[in-house]
């Protein structure tokens, strides 16, 4: 039991459970019928394994939970689960369904690289990874209110007065976004050969461009991919260096951090591992409750007994 109860065993034997559960699931999601089948079952044991294990963790490690982000990964996950899951079910949104449940198999299979971090030479490459999704998400504001400048302006350069439609407005946007990508469109800022007059209609949601735009958007195309390539690209880059330069001097410490964190999750997990854990955690919520019962049963007869002896206390002064 002693050998059963060491974490680095629990570890491994959930770990084999998960990838089954991934490869199922994969299988499933890729090659299964969309129709309610044996194999749902399957997958619904696996996943109330899963939430009742998290109702656990939370409940044993209370306000700290939250602070783990890897918690959180595990409960945006399973949310998505059951809600692609029941879209799935209805007849006019199971394709939605089933792309929440492919975003919901990648975040599952994001958490696989907790398993890096009990690695000495990988572990310190996830705090790397971290701090540069940070960095990323300041750099994004930057990029943002220079994306949105250039497809307003080149939308009001290449095709003048032109009515507000959805359409519209997803190609002012989808341009500038390949654009950062290396796509540029060259041969639609130029025109076609369809194009009949300025501001003529080529499709149902492409304007032909002015005339005015064969001289300015190859200026204002340049010098929107000398910022953001040159610039904030090589930016970004500067700063990602930067932070794996100060992890990297700290790598010991971060890595042993990583290191018992996970030993201390897997410390108090069950012996038990899905897709049948679930019903251990049902046995230990009967056991809690059960003791709770017991306790304020016994509260109160202690009650009872101090009311009914209470007139013959003697106070000491």
């Amino acid at each position: 039991m002693h050998f059963l109860k060491a974490p680095v065993v629990k570890f491994a034997h959930h770990l084999l459970a998960f990838l089954t559960f991934i490869a199922f699931f994969a299988y499933d999601l890729t090659f299964g019928d969309p129709k309610f089948a044996w194999n749902d079952g399957i997958k619904f044991a696996f996943v109330v394994s899963f939430i009742t294990e998290e109702v656990r963790q939370a409940y044993q490690e209370g306000r700290h939970y939250l602070r783990n982000v890897w918690n959180w990964i595990d409960i945006s996950s399973l949310a998505l689960f059951i809600a692609g899951h029941n879209l799935t079910m209805t007849a006019y949104c199971s394709e939605s369904g089933r792309v929440i449940l492919a975003v919901f198999f990648i975040m599952f299979s994001i958490r696989l690289l907790q398993v890096f971090s009990c690695l000495s030479q990988m572990g310190s490459l996830l705090i790397m990874i971290a701090r540069m999704l940070v960095d990323t998400i300041y750099f994004l504001g930057i990029l943002t209110v220079v994306v949105i400048s250039y497809a307003v302006s080149s939308r009001a350069v290449l095709y003048p007065n032109s009515t507000f439609t959805w359409a519209s407005l997803y190609t002012a946007f989808r341009k500038p976004y390949w654009h950062l990508f290396g796509e540029l469109f060259l041969e639609e800022i130029d025109g076609d050969a369809e194009c009949v007059a300025a501001g003529g209609m080529t499709n149902s949601t492409e304007f032909c461009p002015s005339t005015m735009a064969h001289y300015v958007m190859p200026v204002l195309l340049g010098v929107y991919m000398l910022i953001v390539h040159v610039l904030l690209m090589n930016l970004l880059i500067a700063k990602f260096s930067y932070t794996v330069t100060i992890v990297h001097a700290e790598t010991d410490i971060y890595w042993r951090y990583l290191r018992f964190q996970l030993v201390y999750e897997y410390s108090s997990r069950t012996l038990i591992i899905p897709p049948i854990s679930f019903i251990y955690h049902v046995y230990l919520l009967i056991q809690f409750c059960a003791k709770n019962m017991c306790m304020s049963l016994k509260e109160e007869v202690m009650n009872v007994l101090s009311r009914d002896y209470d007139s013959f206390c003697v106070t000491i002064p």
